[in-house]
């Protein structure tokens, strides 16, 4: 959070009313964190090392209570024994809507079938690591949000509480098995179920009347380059080290002799040592020109951008309709100095299994946005619609 720069709803709500009481809750720390904001109550996330829930000396000199009390209870340890199966027992439901359930390409190529045992030990990190990756450790989470909504006494008086509940399961389960599989589609059926509980647990709590509920999600996913090869889709896997070695092959032919002018990769996207450029006097323009002459020659990069890109007007969509999305995400302090834009349907990864995200394509950007509460009217609007929204 000490590295978080912006605001939140949460942040607002604090500033405008300071009775306000601000906590977020999720396997993964970057969602509970950047969820709640700096200004939050408190913030707590599952740590694998351990099996258990933790927050940040940045919230709160030591843990409270009631998280001890939780992390007391072991939860993660009961699955130990319990193979994750299908949540309906007819297997032809998953089949209609998901074809077969062995894929070659999924996970990592050999836990490509139901069922799903943790395999290792409850108590060693392994188990702790591999939880992550059912729906069970969805369950955890909830049961995680509610001692913290007791704890923090969310809800109980008339100044309006947040309370951002990331259910994380789905993107551990995503990347390893696509969201075409069986096992994307049983955890969204259990996900279903335990939204249900976490509405009767409101309901119960603090009204039918008085919460909103938001759903939405961080990010989509591309599906198995295998599945989509297999419909004629244009689709694949591209090594990042491929990308690098043609880049830094094609720095060493330009300048000859000149060391160190890339600080660090991060594919497909480089940041330069802008010190070591000036001190063997290299034009950053002609590095920048350089790295992306070599991107485009692959064949696998189909735009690249630098600073000097978002400079002046920008082109019409009919030209580059990526480009408005990537230059909103450019921040000139953090940002690489280059950035790639891969082709449509080209996955960057070294492994031969899963799946992931993280282009500007609709399929990793496209999400759900929900509104349920009292006072909010029911429909389905088309418009576009932005994370702030």
């Amino acid at each position: 959070p000490a590295h978080f720069i912006g605001f939140t709803l949460g942040d607002m709500l604090k500033k405008t009313r300071p009775a306000a009481r601000v906590v977020g809750v999720s396997l993964k720390d970057r969602a509970a964190i950047m969820m709640a904001g700096p200004r939050a109550d408190g913030a707590y996330w599952y740590e694998s090392a351990e099996g258990r829930f933790i927050t940040s000396s940045y919230y709160t000199k030591a843990a409270p209570a009631w998280l001890d009390a939780f992390n007391a209870r072991r939860l993660p340890d009961a699955y130990g024994a319990k193979p994750w199966t299908k949540l309906l027992g007819d297997e032809s439901v998953y089949r209609r809507y998901a074809g077969e359930d062995r894929v070659a390409t999924e996970a990592d190529l050999e836990d490509t079938v139901f069922p799903h045992a943790i395999a290792a030990a409850p108590g060693t990190q392994a188990f702790y690591e591999r939880f992550r990756r059912t729906p069970f450790a969805d369950e955890l989470t909830f049961e995680a949000a509610l001692a913290a909504m007791e704890g923090h006494s969310l809800g109980t008086d008339d100044v309006t509480d947040i309370l951002a509940i990331g259910f994380s399961a789905s993107d551990y389960i995503g990347h390893a098995f696509g969201p075409d599989s069986h096992e994307i589609m049983d955890q969204m059926l259990r996900l279903d179920l335990l939204l249900g509980r976490l509405l009767e647990a409101l309901r119960a709590r603090v009204g039918a009347d008085r919460f909103v509920l938001v759903l939405t999600s961080d990010h989509s996913v591309m599906p198995l380059a295998e599945t989509l090869q297999k419909q004629g889709v244009k689709a694949g896997r591209v090594k990042p080290s491929d990308l690098q070695t043609a880049a830094m092959a094609a720095l060493e032919k330009r300048f000859p002799g000149k060391k160190d002018l890339v600080a660090s990769y991060m594919a497909p996207d480089f940041y330069l040592n802008l010190d070591a450029l000036e001190r063997q006097g290299v034009r950053r323009e002609d590095v920048e020109r350089t790295l992306a002459e070599a991107l485009l020659a692959t064949g696998t990069v189909e735009k690249v951008y630098t600073a000097s890109s978002f400079a002046g007007d920008p082109p019409p969509p009919s030209v580059d309709p990526y480009f408005d999305a990537v230059r909103r995400s450019y921040f000139a302090s953090r940002s690489p100095h280059v950035i790639g834009r891969l082709k449509e349907y080209l996955y960057l990864t070294s492994s031969p299994g899963g799946t992931g995200h993280g282009s500007s394509y609709e399929y990793d950007r496209h999400v759900p946005v929900m509104f349920l509460g009292a006072n909010v009217k029911a429909g389905t609007y088309v418009a576009e619609a932005a994370p702030e929204d």
